[in-house]
C-alpha cells in the first residue's frame, strides 16, 4: 500500500513540472508574440509618420512652386519690351510688354485730323499714359497756352516743373498730385500726374504726354522714365 501511494505522488509531482514547464513555455510563447506584435505595429505606426512627413514636405515643395509661379507680371516680364512705330504722327517708343494699349483718332467733318492719341494701361500697378498728337495750327495753340501756364506756375505746372528735351526736342515739364477724386473723396496715396508737352517742327504739331500713377510708386515711375529714354522723333 505504501508502495503504491510512493508512486501515486511521484506521478503527481512529474506531472507537475510537465505542468509548470508547460505553462512556462506558453508565457514564453505570448510574450514573444506580443512583442513582435508590439514591434509590427511600432513599425506601421513609424512608416506611416514616415509617409506624412514625405507628403507635408511635398506639399511645402508645391506650394512654394506655386508661389514662384504667381509672381506679378510686372516682375515676370521686367525686361520684356515691345517698340511701338506710328509712322502717321512720326513717332516711336518701347513700354512693358503687358500694357495694354488702345489707339483712338478724332477728325473734322471734312476728314482732317484733329488728335492722334496712343493710351497704355498698366492694370498691375495701376498707372496709364497718354500719348497724343495735335497737328498744327490748333498743336502750337496748345503748346503757347501750355507755356504760359508753364512761366505763371499755373495748374499742373505749380508745384514741381522745367525745362525738358527729348531727342532733341525741347518742351516743358509738370507734376502735380490730386489729393481728391471727382466726387472728393480723398485719395490715399495721392495720385500723380506728369505731363510733357513738345512742339515739334519735324512732326509739324505737338505731342502731349500725360502719365498717371500712384505718388508712391517708384516702379511705375521708373517705367515711364525708361519710355522718355527711348522716345523717337521720326523726320517725316
Amino acid at each position: 500500500m505504501n508502495k503504491y501511494f510512493k508512486i501515486l505522488i511521484l506521478i503527481s509531482v512529474i506531472a507537475s513540472i510537465i505542468l509548470i514547464l508547460l505553462f512556462t513555455f506558453n508565457n514564453k510563447e505570448k510574450v514573444k508574440n506580443d512583442t513582435e506584435s508590439v514591434k509590427s505595429k511600432t513599425e506601421i505606426v513609424i512608416k506611416k509618420n514616415d509617409e506624412i512627413k514625405t507628403q507635408e514636405i511635398k506639399q511645402k515643395d508645391t506650394t512654394s512652386k506655386r508661389t514662384l509661379d504667381l509672381k506679378p507680371r510686372s516682375q515676370n516680364n521686367n525686361k520684356e519690351l515691345t517698340k511701338y512705330i506710328n509712322q502717321e504722327i512720326g513717332i516711336s517708343f518701347e513700354y512693358p510688354s503687358y500694357w495694354h494699349k488702345s489707339e483712338f483718332k478724332s477728325v473734322d467733318l471734312k476728314g482732317n485730323v484733329n488728335s492722334v492719341e496712343i493710351r497704355l494701361n498698366d492694370s498691375i500697378l495701376h498707372s496709364s499714359l497718354s500719348v497724343k498728337f495735335h497737328p498744327n495750327p490748333s498743336g502750337e495753340k496748345l503748346y503757347r497756352y501750355n507755356l504760359s501756364r508753364y512761366e505763371l506756375s499755373k495748374g499742373n505746372f505749380k508745384s514741381d516743373k522745367k525745362e525738358i528735351s527729348i531727342d532733341d526736342n525741347k518742351g516743358i515739364f509738370g507734376i502735380s498730385l490730386r489729393e481728391t477724386d471727382g466726387k472728393g473723396h480723398k485719395l490715399d496715396p495721392p495720385e500723380k500726374l506728369t505731363v510733357i508737352y513738345l512742339l515739334c517742327e519735324d512732326l509739324n504739331g505737338e505731342i502731349e504726354l500725360n502719365f498717371r500713377n500712384n505718388s508712391n510708386n517708384q516702379k511705375s515711375t521708373d517705367d515711364f522714365n525708361e519710355i522718355l529714354k527711348n522716345f523717337k522723333i521720326l523726320k517725316k
